[in-house]
C-alpha cells in the first residue's frame, strides 16, 4: 500500500515554503516509506488537491499513523475499504 500517491515537495497553491508542514521534521519519517496507489490518508478522505496547510497537515498525520501502526492486515483493510469507495459504496468525496 505505502503512503499513498504523493509529490516529492507538495505544498498548498496559497502557501509559501516556510509555513509547508512537508518541510517540518515529521515529514522525514515518510521519507523510507514507497508511494502506493492507496494508503491510509487516501481512504480517510485526505485526497486529492490541498488547498490548504490544515488539509496537508491532516494527510501526513495519516501517514505517520500508518507508519507507526502498519501490518497486512492493515494493509488488506485499506486496499478492501479502497475498492468500496471506487465502487461508489462508501463516502462520496473521491475523484
Amino acid at each position: 500500500m505505502g503512503l499513498g500517491p504523493h509529490r516529492a515537495l507538495s505544498r498548498p497553491s496559497n502557501q509559501n515554503v516556510e509555513n509547508n508542514p512537508m518541510q517540518s521534521s515529521n515529514h522525514a519519517f515518510r521519507h523510507p516509506v514507497k508511494p502506493g496507489i492507496t494508503g491510509w490518508a487516501q481512504v480517510n478522505g485526505y485526497r486529492g488537491e490541498t488547498r490548504t496547510v490544515k488539509l496537508m497537515q491532516k494527510r501526513v498525520e495519516c501517514d505517520l499513523w500508518y507508519i507507526n501502526n502498519w501490518s497486512v492486515g492493515l494493509d488488506v483493510f485499506i486496499l478492501l475499504k479502497t475498492a468500496t469507495l471506487a465502487l461508489g459504496l462508501g463516502r462520496g468525496e473521491a475523484y
